[in-house]
């Protein structure tokens, strides 16, 4: 079962652990990542001036089951998700549409969606807009979102997302599949 995380607590075990210790740490989160991407994650957070407790609670490196549908950091509120994507370079086109595609995947559960992609060569952060375009914008558009937000916890997180909802199939979605409704994320 995925647990959620504290990022200073990943980043500071990750740095101040010995491997084998780390590695039991990444195991009781259930969650595997590589070196590079921590260290991404925490340039991320260096450049968020927000008090420590609002780093709490991200699910890091969670795949919605039977899907692979992987998802960098995730927090879920009672009023928003809000999302991160970490990359090392810029692609914007790629990196818009895997903003779209995790809309897609978390507006199944009824909630507004923040959806942010962190580029840690350039520094910079982006985000999908309502209009899904993608834009550069400021730490502080996101530290608003992160204070702002009321946490939800849940005991499970797979039990959110219903795979049968995003496995479609000839034979049991004819309607979906012959408008192709699915064919625009893929």
């Amino acid at each position: 079962m995925r647990k959620p995380i504290d990022l200073n607590s990943l980043i500071s075990s990750y740095k101040d652990l010995p491997t084998e210790n780390f590695n039991f740490f990444q195991n009781f989160f259930s969650f595997s990542m590589r070196d590079d991407e921590i260290d991404q994650i925490a340039s991320f957070t260096d450049n968020i001036s927000v008090e420590s407790k609002y780093l709490g609670y991200f699910y890091v490196g969670y795949k919605i089951p039977q899907i692979d549908k992987e998802f960098d950091l995730l927090r879920f509120g009672k009023d928003y998700i809000i999302n991160v994507e970490i990359k090392t370079k810029l692609n914007e086109e790629k990196a818009r549409m895997q903003l779209v595609k995790n809309k897609y995947y978390l507006s199944s559960l009824g909630k507004k969606t923040k959806l942010f992609t962190y580029v840690a060569e350039e520094n910079s952060l982006y985000l999908l807009d309502d209009d899904e375009l993608f834009q550069p914008t400021d730490f502080s558009t996101f530290e608003l979102l992160l204070v702002s937000q009321k946490l939800e916890h849940h005991t499970n997180i797979d039990d959110l997302f219903d795979p049968s909802e995003f496995l479609l199939s000839p034979f049991n979605d004819c309607d979906r599949f012959i408008s192709g409704s699915y064919s625009s994320l893929y």
